[in-house]
């Protein structure tokens, strides 16, 4: 069976070299298609007989009636059947996991529960969402090659690793911190933000964007700055043991 034209719906500017490496015949970016209705109407002209689509970081669940097809596709940001849902590497890391990858599968009526083609993975212990998805590069480089190498009609489907955990999408407010907090919580929370996500301390009415933790002495991690600025408030937490290191939004 000859190769079969590729178009890819991609949510995220993270996904660029994804998108690069896949060399598709088409794309279609978040920003074009802001709504479920016209990823509707989107996927509904284009001719599934003869085309696989992909979807990566992609926020709309495909209607069942688009399914019969066969030839709908998910990479998606875990070890399925581990972390499926949304935010999946920040959820992994939240939970306390060190183990994180992609999954290429067959979409199903069943959110991120279709059949598996590709898995790739990483152990990453102790590290911040920043340098995970830096490791993971390898992952997607390696899950679009065999994207390219294979007619994933006809690809073996693999057995899920692990156990299936679903995650919910997290709200702004999932990641604001007051005095009373879980401090064993508080580290893998702290590890899990991103530059358009980050852990916000609220102290009464006042709020402070955390860059920074010392814990007993050791400092985690600096996110995303990479270094504790001068103007940065330091924030006595659980009796000094924690020091947040924040400026006052």
């Amino acid at each position: 069976m000859s190769k079969r034209s590729l178009i890819v719906f991609a949510g995220s500017n993270k996904s660029r070299a994804l998108v690069d490496s896949l060399k598709p015949n088409g794309c279609f970016w978040l920003d074009d298609i802001p709504t479920k209705k016209k990823y509707v109407e989107r996927l509904s002209s284009i001719d599934h007989v003869s085309t696989d689509i992909i979807c990566v970081n992609w926020p709309y669940i495909t209607p069942d009636f688009l399914l019969e097809y066969g030839n709908m596709y998910t990479i998606h940001e875990s070890l399925l059947p581990s972390f499926a849902g949304c935010a999946p590497v920040n959820w992994s890391i939240i939970e306390g996991s060190s183990l994180f990858g992609v999954t290429l599968f067959r979409q199903s009526k069943i959110v991120d529960a279709g059949e598996i083609l590709f898995q790739d993975g990483v152990y990453c212990p102790g590290m911040g969402a920043t340098a995970v998805f830096k490791n993971m590069e390898a992952c997607y480089k390696r899950c679009a090659t065999f994207i390219q190498k294979n007619i994933l009609r006809d690809c073996q489907v693999l057995s899920g690793f692990g156990k299936r955990t679903y995650y919910p999408k997290r709200r702004p407010t999932d990641n604001i911190v007051e005095f009373g907090f879980e401090p064993d919580k508080l580290i893998n929370l702290f590890l899990s933000t991103t530059v358009d996500y980050p852990l916000i301390f609220k102290r009464v009415e006042t709020r402070f964007e955390i860059h920074g933790i010392r814990v007993f002495g050791e400092f985690v991690d600096y996110f995303p700055l990479g270094r504790v600025l001068p103007e940065m408030t330091e924030l006595s937490f659980y009796n000094n043991s924690f020091v947040l290191y924040g400026i006052e939004i």
